[in-house]
């Protein structure tokens, strides 16, 4: 009896391991439309415009993201991303202020084994952040 009260024991120990993370970030549900979706088209969140030189990102391809924020403070902005459909690390990019007073920044994507991805994230001054998401294309 002594045996099963520890094999049962370490059943629920591998049962609660294996589903608990999961039960406990099922709050964290994310909603796609509240970020801004950014291409060659301007996209505007909370007075923030942003715009990417191309509609899709590329892998290891070097694209611009051009932002008009709407405080001129900062000297520099930080655009973070995680990967949506498959986790890849965060990537940080930051965006320079311009003689205009716009900020522009390179972006490039890491390689990824799906056809396309989409990456959200955030940009920020470290006060005020916007939503952004990128779609990366193969």
């Amino acid at each position: 009896m002594n045996n099963l009260v520890k094999l049962s024991f370490v059943a629920i120990a591998l049962l609660a391991g294996f589903y608990l993370p999961d039960l406990l970030n099922n709050d964290k549900q994310i909603n796609i439309d509240d970020y801004c979706l950014l291409s060659q088209t301007p996209c505007i969140q909370e007075n923030v415009v942003m715009q990417l030189s191309e509609d899709f990102a590329h892998p290891l391809k070097t694209i611009k993201l051009n932002a008009d924020w709407s405080s001129d403070e900062p000297q520099q902005l930080l655009l973070t991303l995680d990967g949506l459909e498959m986790s890849m690390g965060t990537t940080k990019h930051i965006l320079h202020k311009q003689p205009d007073g716009s900020y522009q920044g390179d972006i490039t994507l890491p390689i990824c084994t799906e056809d396309s991805m989409t990456w959200l994230g955030s940009l920020s001054d470290g006060k005020l952040s916007v939503l952004a998401a990128i779609r990366s294309k193969k």
